[in-house]
């Protein structure tokens, strides 16, 4: 399909297809660590993830997760008049918690109304087999996309940032769900060659949303 004539087209029109009108992303904060920031990991942090793991709203990380989305759905509703919603869980790593919490979370969102559905930001190295009949289950049922932190196809670049990526294909296989990655350019020794061999793994791959970001370093080991 193609929008205005380009070969891809943005992620809120991918929605108003999926849903038949705009869809807006309703951010909260609930997740609260991730395994490199544990008391005895020995990996060191992303050098590109600030103290509050990314949040959108991370000044109201306090509130409960029934609250964020009812203050955050209610701004969004007024100021753009809109009806329809995805609970996006950003910040940190949301699958790093124990499957009852995810799920216990998952049906706060879903029971909230004008939520059509969840997006889950995550690492790809965090999907361990236990969480995927849940991601399945609520696939099921509801729209779900999850959204996974790879930052880079090559593992030279990979060593820099201090992440590794895998998962896609465990998703697709596993649980059906819509799969979105983010993509960091700008990394020091990248090639022009190798912006298009992404390009051409991610036509390769089950993947529906790409996140493309520039490479901002808050602080260095």
């Amino acid at each position: 399909m193609r929008w205005e004539g380009k070969r891809y087209y943005p992620i809120s029109q991918f929605y108003k297809q999926r849903f038949g009108e705009k869809v807006y992303k309703v951010s909260v904060s609930i997740a609260e660590t991730c395994p490199n920031r544990q008391p005895n990991s020995r990996m060191p942090l992303c050098i590109f993830c600030d103290e509050w793991g990314s949040a959108a709203y991370h000044l109201e990380q306090d509130k409960s997760l029934q609250d964020q989305i009812i203050i955050n759905r209610d701004k969004i509703a007024k100021r753009y008049r809109a009806k329809s919603f995805l609970v996006y869980f950003q910040s940190y790593t949301n699958t790093f918690d124990g499957v009852s919490e995810l799920e216990q979370r998952f049906d706060i969102a879903l029971a909230l109304d004008n939520i059509n559905g969840v997006v889950l930001g995550t690492r790809p190295d965090c999907l361990p087999k236990r969480i995927l009949p849940l991601l399945k289950q609520t696939h099921d049922t509801h729209y779900v996309m999850v959204e996974l932190g790879l930052q880079s196809f090559f593992d030279h670049h990979l060593d820099f940032l201090q992440r590794g990526y895998e998962a896609i294909e465990k998703l697709h296989q596993h649980t059906g769900v819509d799969i979105g990655i983010h993509l960091m350019f700008g990394l020091p020794g990248e090639t022009d060659q190798e912006l298009i061999e992404t390009a051409q793994i991610l036509n390769e791959l089950p993947v529906n949303n790409v996140k493309l970001n520039n490479l901002h370093v808050l602080s260095t080991p």
